[in-house]
């Protein structure tokens, strides 16, 4: 993680301008992630740029799904945030499109539960790692931002059974994971942008 920020941060010399004021409003985008939509999972996000080729932006997801009698149940919430380093400089007031790489953070919580098996992490799991992406400009005010995320996630989970209406675990302990942790096809929308 130390070397991807340090990694990140050589490139910082090369263009270091502040983008003018009147152009961060132009340059704020509010976003969701399709992927997520599709999983019936609501999300909304922000970015926004702080220096020339440098973003940051913020995601959050929820959805409190079910019907306990059924025993379907799909219960998910997180927050993430990405410092982001874009390869072409931001112009004209608003992001640019091409590749960008960046590191990121994310906490979670999660209960799924089909029939009458279900997992859930007790408190709040996190995960961070680097990310990649590639965004294309749709219009003046639509961008389609495509990323994929790897690195580590960790979480203490729980397995259990439904019986009688109760949950029974049968695995409780600390889960570490290494890989792919996140990918997204996300719709961003400048509403400042003329």
């Amino acid at each position: 993680m130390f070397v991807s920020l340090g990694v990140l941060t050589l490139y910082a010399g090369d263009d270091v301008r502040e983008i003018p004021d009147k152009d961060y409003l132009k340059a704020i985008n509010l976003r969701t992630n399709l992927l997520y939509d599709a999983a019936l999972t609501p999300n909304i996000g922000v970015e926004m740029p702080f220096r020339q080729h440098w973003s940051v932006s913020m995601d959050f997801n929820f959805a409190w799904w079910g019907k306990t009698q059924s025993n379907r149940v799909w219960r998910l919430w997180d927050i993430s945030m990405e410092y982001r380093r874009w390869l072409k400089p931001f112009g004209n007031g608003h992001f640019t499109e091409g590749h960008h790489i960046g590191i990121y953070m994310s906490a979670a919580n999660y209960d799924f539960q089909f029939g009458n098996r279900g997992w859930q992490v007790h408190d709040c799991g996190f995960s961070a790692g680097m990310a990649y992406g590639y965004a294309f400009t749709i219009n003046s005010r639509l961008r389609l931002d495509c990323w994929v995320r790897a690195g580590y996630s960790g979480a203490k989970r729980i397995r259990y059974h439904v019986v009688c209406g109760e949950k029974e675990s049968y695995f409780r302990g600390w889960n570490n994971y290494y890989g792919p942790t996140g990918a997204g096809i996300t719709l961003c929308w400048h509403p400042w942008n003329n």
